[in-house]
């Protein structure tokens, strides 16, 4: 006579018997096929939050990792990508500097001439702080001695327009009047 054993399912919490076989093949741990169907279908979903919308929604047990936002679509995984991962929170942030063309960015993101990523040319927050107010748009920072890393107070010039940039450009170049 085959060995029994008597286990509890663990959906309805009946008592059950199987064979010693038949429990070291399957490791039953239902009574019944519906109740194994139930209890399928509850333990592979865990119930997740949206970090972007707020949305409360499912996902498999074994595509959750732990430590991680987790998203009800692509859309609102994109959307937060773009405003939550900026400034110190970018994967490839930097401390704040950007260097590009030979000019050094700071990033200010509140700064009302501040570029669509947050970021402003150093030159241009000097001339300000010299100046005691924001630049126009229009107002240029011409460097004296052409370096465009030396943003050194002394080395800048506040140029009203284009035009009389282009101007001490063309006299630096011919030394001309």
């Amino acid at each position: 006579m085959p060995t029994v054993v008597v286990k509890t399912c663990l959906l309805c919490g009946k008592e059950f018997k199987k064979t010693l076989k038949a429990w070291n093949q399957r490791k039953t741990q239902t009574c019944s096929v519906s109740c194994a169907q139930r209890f399928v279908g509850k333990s592979h979903w865990v119930v997740l939050k949206c970090a972007f919308c707020g949305k409360v929604f499912k996902r498999i047990k074994g595509a959750v990792r732990q430590a991680q936002r987790h998203f009800c679509s692509r859309a609102c995984h994109y959307k937060d990508n773009k405003e939550y991962r900026r400034g110190k929170r970018a994967g490839n942030w930097r401390g704040g500097f950007w260097h590009c063309n030979g000019y050094c960015y700071v990033y200010k993101p509140k700064h009302p001439n501040a570029n669509k990523h947050g970021y402003i040319k150093q030159e241009r927050l000097i001339a300000e702080m010299m100046l005691g107010r924001y630049l126009d748009r229009k107002e240029i920072v011409h460097h004296i001695d052409g370096d465009k890393r030396n943003n050194t107070f002394r080395n800048l010039l506040v140029c009203s327009n284009r035009s009389i940039h282009t101007k001490m450009h063309l006299q630096m170049r011919w030394g001309g009047a």
